[in-house]
């Protein structure tokens, strides 16, 4: 349970997955994520993250620089960090190589939809959308009229509300 306006928090639950988080300085969080194994909250202002749980699986960031990053999202073992204005983007975690997220252009992003070991990253007001990751093979799609996208554990759908 986080509460943004008091800066504390309170966890539960198995600790080696996320359940202890007696050691988080929640002041300032702007933002909360989560996958299967692990916890990250984010002070946009402070350019600060902090990460717990498993730390193989997403709980261990001590190597992500959030300075300038303005969301975070969660994969099934992977976080995904970006800036929406800059497009960098960075990743940690098993089964999603770092390199993929940071050669990922995320300018403009304004939807992500993760899979287990994947991302499709939208931008509502062009339409494009980017797909990241083990199931990151969208070539031969049309790509330019989305204007959402969703997903399951092992599968996207990129949807146009106006065309069908």
């Amino acid at each position: 349970a986080l509460n943004k306006n008091a800066g504390t928090g309170r966890c539960w639950g198995h600790a080696d997955w996320g359940g202890a988080c007696s050691s988080i300085d929640f002041s300032g969080v702007t933002s909360a994520s989560s996958n299967t194994y692990a916890f990250v909250v984010l002070s946009k202002t402070a350019g600060k993250g902090q990460c717990w749980g498993q730390a193989d699986r997403g709980g261990d960031c001590s190597s992500i620089d959030f300075a300038g990053i303005t969301n975070v999202s969660g994969g099934h073992a992977f976080f995904l960090a970006w800036n929406a204005k800059t497009g960098r983007a960075q990743c940690w975690g098993p089964w999603i190589r770092r390199s993929q997220c940071s050669r990922a252009n995320l300018i403009g992003v304004t939807d992500i939809a993760i899979a287990q070991y994947s991302f499709v990253a939208l931008n509502k007001n062009t339409g494009k959308f980017l797909c990241v990751g083990h199931l990151g093979r969208c070539s031969g799609f049309e790509s330019t009229a989305v204007t959402d996208v969703y997903s399951t554990g092992h599968a996207f759908m990129a949807l146009n509300k106006n065309t069908g």
